[in-house]
């Protein structure tokens, strides 16, 4: 009797291990929807990972013949205060009526309306939102769904695919962006369930509704805790932080460090709280701009979006110490067209060069006179270094020596000579 009871348990085991084995479709899933997963916890604070795993196992991966029927990526019915599109399709019963949508990105954003708008999901924000087995269990609780073991699958999908990762991504952009409320969807005048379906579905629902209310924002990871920010592993760290320490911990040399964060910090020590990248940073960024709140540096906005901060310089005519006003408009992609560029910076003279005017490192037209043109040093680049290195060598910001070369460009060519401003 023993044998055919550890040959099942055996068949059982191999039958788990192939199924949590990375799935090339929903591996194409997650990379089709994480960022709307992010934008759309940033908005709602529905968890990204959550997200994703529900649209995984509701769409089968996106093969689902709902999907594919009506773009529902969470199988949610229509009930009566529905007023779009529908579609009819077999789940607890025959024939049920479940919403349609003109796009997949229509219904993510309903899903999240969704959660925050029925009072019996109102628990779950309270919960940590990084705790994604409290979020699975809480859904299953509340009658998401009827399948017995839909939070043991949801768990499973989030720790096989790491899709706490997205979650993370979310609350760093939450914190970078200074997002301190998130205004809750109204809940419907008739509080009758709107359900989702094809994995099996409660039609119960409780409670008569609550008003549009506003819920503060989550802290983000805490100190020491490594997460991304635009792709790239971050940590956050502490004021009094040594320098050195962190870098040995997270196997970089400090060289390394200081580079990747665009630092110069000789005393080794954090002045103040900073996020401290451990990869060199894109040139760009995951949105197209950052709307500046009037008490950001350039340094902070390339920290909190984890863009260069030699790109942000480039793309917005801007140096590094310049005052950022209030509502400006940075661009983290690529150059600023010329209407969020201010006008005042035309007859600045320590304005930027404007991009695409040819003028870079190495290509040595026109340099502006300066009054401090004769108060410089020349240096002769040498192959592999960067206007980084040098503005560290020498001890002063790369900004200063971009203006005083009239440069836009941060590229150096091996052989051109530079002018250093002398301290």
């Amino acid at each position: 009797m023993k044998r055919p009871i550890l040959a099942l348990l055996l068949c059982r085991s191999l039958s788990l291990s192939a199924q949590d084995a990375p799935n090339a479709e929903v591996l194409s899933y997650i990379e089709r929807f994480r960022a709307l997963a992010v934008e759309e916890m940033v908005r709602t604070r529905v968890p990204a990972a959550i997200k994703l795993a529900q649209g995984i196992i509701e769409t089968q991966a996106g093969k689902s013949g709902l999907v594919t029927l009506s773009n529902n990526h969470f199988g949610i019915k229509c009930k009566s205060s529905w007023t779009g599109e529908r579609v009819f399709h077999d789940d607890d019963e025959k024939g049920e009526c479940f919403r349609k949508y003109a796009t997949a990105e229509d219904s993510w954003r309903d899903h999240s309306d969704f959660l925050r708008s029925q009072p019996r999901y109102a628990g779950l924000f309270r919960l940590d939102p990084t705790d994604y087995a409290a979020w699975a269990r809480g859904l299953k609780e509340a009658g998401y769904a009827t399948n017995p073991r839909y939070s043991e699958t949801l768990i499973r999908y989030i720790e096989t695919y790491r899709l706490n990762e997205h979650t993370l991504s979310a609350l760093a952009r939450i914190q970078g962006l200074g997002v301190g409320t998130v205004e809750a969807a109204a809940v419907p005048a008739e509080p009758a369930a709107e359900v989702p379906g094809d994995s099996g579905r409660s039609t119960e629902e409780t409670g008569n509704g609550t008003e549009s209310r506003s819920t503060t924002a989550p802290a983000g990871p805490g100190y020491g805790q490594v997460f991304q920010v635009n792709g790239t592993p971050v940590v956050r760290a502490e004021a009094g932080t040594s320098l050195l320490a962190l870098s040995e911990r997270h196997g970089l040399r400090l060289s390394q460090l200081l580079e990747f964060n665009e630092m110069s910090d000789q005393s080794g020590i954090l002045d103040r709280d900073r996020l401290l990248y451990l990869r060199r940073k894109p040139r760009k960024g995951a949105e197209d701009w950052h709307e500046a709140d009037g008490r950001e540096t350039l340094r902070d906005i390339a920290a909190s979006q984890g863009v260069r901060l030699e790109s942000l310089m480039e793309y917005n005519l801007l140096k590094e110490s310049d005052i950022i006003a209030k509502g400006r408009r940075i661009h983290l992609r690529g150059p600023a067209p010329s209407d969020d560029i201010p006008s005042d910076r035309e007859s600045s003279p320590s304005a930027a060069v404007p991009a695409g005017s040819g003028t870079a490192i190495g290509k040595r037209e026109a340099v502006p006179e300066s009054p401090s043109q004769g108060n410089h040093i020349l240096h002769t680049v040498q192959p592999g270094e960067t206007l980084y290195g040098l503005s560290r060598r020498y001890g002063v910001d790369q900004g200063d020596i971009m203006r005083l070369n009239g440069l836009t460009s941060t590229g150096l060519r091996a052989g051109a000579v530079v002018r250093i401003p002398s301290k």
